[in-house]
């Protein structure tokens, strides 16, 4: 909008504002009373129209869904007759192979019921050739319809069939084929029976193309699926054409998804309607009932017509009769405005000539007397409020200087005598840039005061701002200033409030060194130590998150954790920064990268609780375990494999049984365990010494791990006693193979520094494939083959199965 087309309107509001004042009382209450009249007659009167087009809305779509339902029915109907008619004729049919064209012309000519259904008659056989057409179409015998898709469905689902709308092989007219399956005597599939209907000619579906409702009503049929195309259409043009998408026409679009039911809408064509849909039950198809809205609420709209103009016409008559009611009613305000235009001003007066004339002129006269003295109270009472607020400036804890246009000050209470120094007699009247503004500041200020005077703005104005003034001794004092600008006239002056934070700014600096030293502090810790607010963004962090992640402190300030830190941290930490931040303490420990170095990270939150009880953020402290997990995982190793052989211990053994037993009960695969020792052990230790026992006991468990897979097992127990789990077997054979394995490997002399020995071993295999034997009866179960396998001579192996 221009400024001249804004300048233009608010001049005709102005004006129209105008003239409406001048106009007189009576006229303004006649106008008034009648607006609201027609205000209500047109609500009334639209309330009614709304009533009646929904009664009639109802009731027209009440017929269209009786109409819409016996037409789906008896579509139904002849779709189902003719399905049956095929199907039955094709039952008749039924040989070892196709009649010859003779034989079927022969037969369908005996039956003119099936011939009347149809457009054609024609069949195929399973290689979808047409061998018959009746009545006889150019070019249709002989045809193929292989790559029909109706003929693919009938072949491969031996089911009767009803085609898309397609375009005839020999007419290339739109039609639809009902096809049934020809079967022998043994059930299979010999060849196909069709019937056509072509949509261009009169039958029962282009009959559904000429029906109206009323005079410009309509039904059309579309068909589901992925492709919806119009079966029929008024418009023959619109045949076999897709249907329009759910964005033009979105009400079809949700028919076709099952939606039954009547809608008032605007159809791609732009024709204003009720549509109908309904779904048939015998193919899926979806028929639309048509009727155009102009047609059906004509008959409404003329009577529309008829209550708008009764209702106007009502309304100016009701505003002719306020308007002689408003003159009778008013008659006395004019005698009273005569009479108060005729008196001295005085009550009395007013009040004499309202007794002669009526008791309601007597109460407007007293209303306005009353509305006088409330006013001279009123003013009583604003100057009480301003000596009230003078007071409280007075004894504000702040300090309050008034300055005029010209930088003097006017006003000066008794915090600003303390603050100062100075006592307001002794100001009052002086300029204040001499007074308080220190000479480095008093060129600028002169000239921002300049600015303000005619503006009433300036860096100070609704701000806080903290600036040096003059103490009366001289010295320079830290002040907090902000101004109000009061218009005066032409010009704005400033009331000024200022209060002495010196002792606030000496708190700061305590607080700024205590925090360097404290920063010094977390600087030189080996932890991480950062302060997060509720958005997860740091707010204090210490050196050692510059060393561990190489990124430098200000770019980690005011940033998400989830940002700065790597993506698989983030996921371990996340749930227990969560946990902090609803209010509760969080310890978790973590191994991640960090830095190109992996740390295992132990991490206590602790939430930062404001005094009402809500969660600011959360201290972070972070610590490198890498170190102490190290020595434990040590440790750990320790406690589960053998110091001597470096082979899982007893401890660890048992471990591993009750794992394979738990694997061989849910695959369904058998296992075995191999109990061994040394032949004669005490021997090789009583006479070569524990030195050279401990190194045959080196030697004889790395033969044993070279000897079986890696997925298998082997463990020290106690001295010379070894054990082997082996897992995933099919037969005692491989155990027993196993075994024999270990007892040649052993056949090699043990080669130690000062001797080489034959060393042999005993082996007991038991071998598991009962899923009720638990591993305590397993191991004895074993222990017992070795016994027997010592007792058979030893250097050798027993197999007992479970």
């Amino acid at each position: 909008m221009t400024d001249n087309s804004r300048s233009f309107r608010e001049g005709n509001g102005m004006s129209l504002r105008a003239h409406y004042g001048r106009l007189s009382l009576k006229l303004k209450l006649a106008l008034s009373v009648s607006s609201v009249m027609l205000v209500i007659v047109i609500t009334t009167t639209a309330l009614a129209l709304w009533i009646l087009h929904n009664d009639i809305y109802r009731s027209a779509s009440d017929v269209q869904n009786v109409l819409i339902e016996s037409a789906v029915k008896d579509l139904d109907e002849k779709i189902l007759l003719r399905k049956e008619t095929l199907a039955l004729n094709a039952g008749v049919l039924i040989r070892d192979v196709l009649p010859n064209s003779r034989e079927l012309d022969a037969h369908f000519v005996s039956r003119p019921a099936i011939r009347s259904m149809f457009d054609v008659i024609f069949v195929a056989d399973k290689n979808g050739k047409i061998v018959l057409d009746m009545p006889m179409r150019h070019g249709l015998r002989g045809s193929s319809i292989a790559q029909r898709e109706y003929f693919k469905t009938v072949m491969a689902t031996n089911a009767p069939v009803i085609s898309e709308p397609i375009s005839g092989k020999a007419s290339f007219e739109p039609s639809i084929v009902f096809a049934s399956p020809l079967r022998n005597p043994d059930g299979k599939v010999i060849g196909m029976l069709g019937g056509i209907l072509y949509l261009s000619k009169p039958n029962f579906l282009s009959a559904m193309g000429t029906a109206r409702i009323g005079t410009d009503g309509y039904f059309y049929l579309v068909t589901k699926g992925g492709n919806p195309t119009f079966i029929m259409h008024a418009e023959r043009d619109r045949i076999m054409t897709r249907a329009p998408d759910a964005s033009v026409n979105p009400h079809l679009a949700q028919a076709l998804q099952g939606f039954e039911g009547t809608v008032e809408s605007v159809n791609s064509r732009g024709l204003e309607a009720l549509f109908s849909y309904r779904s048939l039950r015998s193919v899926p198809w979806v028929l639309s009932a048509v009727y155009p809205t102009a047609e059906a609420y004509a008959a409404m709209r003329q009577r529309d017509s008829q209550i708008l103009g009764f209702g106007v016409l009502l309304a100016f008559v009701c505003g002719a009769a306020i308007w002689w009611f408003a003159g009778r009613l008013l008659a006395p305000l004019d005698q009273l405005r005569n009479a108060m235009q005729a008196n001295d001003g005085t009550s009395d007066a007013l009040t004499e000539a309202a007794r002669v004339e009526s008791r309601e002129l007597a109460e407007v006269i007293h209303a306005y007397t009353t509305l006088m003295e409330n006013k001279l109270a009123s003013e009583a009472a604003l100057r009480q409020s301003e000596d009230r607020i003078r007071g409280i400036i007075m004894r504000a804890p702040d300090a309050f200087i008034g300055i005029d246009a010209h930088g003097i000050i006017t006003a000066w209470n008794r915090q600003a005598e303390e603050t100062f120094g100075w006592d307001r007699d002794e100001v009052i009247g002086k300029n204040l840039a001499n007074l308080l503004i220190p000479e480095a500041m008093r060129e600028r200020h002169n000239a921002g005061m300049a600015g303000f005077v005619g503006t009433g703005q300036g860096p100070v104005v609704n701000n806080r701002v903290e600036v040096m003034a003059l103490h009366r001794n001289g010295m320079e004092i830290p002040v907090e200033l902000s101004v109000v600008a009061v218009r005066n006239g032409d010009k704005y002056v400033a009331n000024a409030f200022l209060r002495n934070i010196s002792e606030r700014k000496s708190a700061e600096q305590k607080l700024a060194a205590s925090e360097k030293r404290l920063r010094a502090i977390t600087d030189n810790l080996p932890v991480l130590i950062s302060y997060l607010d509720r958005e997860q963004r740091y707010r204090f962090i210490n050196a050692t998150y510059e060393s561990w992640l190489n990124i430098d402190a200000s770019r980690i300030i005011g940033r998400r954790i989830g940002e700065i830190v790597s993506e698989n941290w983030y996921e371990q930490l996340r749930p227990h920064m969560e946990q902090a931040l609803d209010g509760n303490a969080a310890r978790f420990e973590i191994e991640t990268e960090t830095g190109g170095i992996m740390r295992h990270l132990q991490t206590i939150y602790i939430p930062h609780h404001e005094e009402d009880g809500s969660v600011a953020g959360v201290y972070t402290l972070t610590t490198d375990v890498s170190a102490l997990k190290a020595v434990e995982k040590q440790l750990t190793l320790l406690a589960r494999f053998d110091s001597l052989t470096g082979l899982p211990n007893r401890r660890h053994f048992d471990e591993k049984l009750n794992e394979a037993i738990a694997r061989s009960d849910r695959t369904g695969n058998p296992m075995a365990l191999m109990y061994l020792d040394i032949d004669h052990f005490k021997e090789i230790n009583d006479t070569l010494g524990h030195a050279a026992g401990d190194d045959i006991l080196k030697q004889f468990g790395g033969r044993l791990k070279d000897s079986v897979r890696v997925t298998d097992t082997v463990a020290r127990l106690a001295g010379d006693e070894f054990v082997i789990i082996l897992e995933v077997l099919r037969t005692v054979e491989e155990a027993e193979l196993v075994a024999r394995k270990i007892v040649l490997a052993m056949c090699k002399n043990f080669e130690m520094e000062n001797a080489s020995l034959q060393v042999t071993t005993s082996i007991g295999v038991a071998f598991r494939e009962r899923k009720d034997l638990p591993a305590a009866e397993l191991l004895a179960l074993a222990d017992r083959a070795l016994y027997q396998a010592k007792d058979a001579g030893r250097n050798t192996f027993h197999v007992l199965t479970s």
